[in-house]
């Protein structure tokens, strides 16, 4: 998100009501949350874990296949926009120290390089690893869990610890307050994830072995 807003020509637009982020948001989870209810309106328990695989093989839903093709290249080349923009800059500061005259003479070449060798990472790692379907949601249950309900309020935490205590500029209250929802929703996350963790294990260790 912050190399988005860092491009922007008014950052204060990202967060906004209105804005960059909750509107660009609001689109995604509404057509995502259409596309898994009308699915399962259409398929029931007989949905597949890629919804193409329901579609009938008919011109119609070739057309179909091939927009969802077309989405997920544009969608995936946007979501390595943020991937690229953190790793090439540190990539390109080592490069120029080692291989100078390289870099110099052909850094747009390498960039355009270092861009498809993650985009080829990102389709050997989809094809060579056996029932993808299950590794996704066993990454999201772990790592996501982390990343937007464990780390957050424990590094805000960690952050403003001694400025809460010192009760200069925040009251008691407040700084119990702090204390004990930030407590609650790394506990809440923990058991979930434990409990997410367990379900994904289970059916993979089902589905392999059955």
């Amino acid at each position: 998100m912050l190399p988005i807003e860092n491009k922007l020509r008014n950052p204060q637009e990202m967060t906004q009501n209105c804005g960059v982020l909750p509107a660009a948001m609001g689109l995604v989870s509404a057509i995502f949350l259409s596309l898994g209810f009308f699915g399962y309106v259409a398929f029931g328990d007989q949905v597949q874990s890629t919804i193409t695989l329901n579609m009938p093989r008919t011109p119609f839903y070739l057309v179909v296949n091939l927009t969802l093709v077309v989405a997920a290249y544009i969608g995936h080349v946007v979501n390595l926009y943020v991937v690229v923009a953190m790793l090439w800059p540190g990539t390109k500061r080592k490069g120029r120290r080692r291989f100078p005259c390289l870099f110099l003479t052909y850094e747009m070449h390498l960039e355009i390089l270092f861009r498809i060798c993650l985009v080829l990472a990102t389709y050997f790692f989809a094809v060579l690893v056996p029932k993808l379907e299950l590794m996704i949601p066993l990454i999201g249950i772990t790592a996501g869990i982390m990343i937007a309900f464990i780390f957050p309020p424990f590094f805000e935490m960690l952050t403003f610890w001694r400025e809460w205590r010192s009760f200069e500029n925040y009251s008691r209250k407040f700084f119990y307050f702090k204390l004990i929802t930030n407590s609650l929703i790394i506990i809440s996350a923990g058991f979930i994830m434990v409990f997410g963790l367990y379900q994904n294990l289970y059916l993979i260790y089902t589905t392999i072995y059955s």
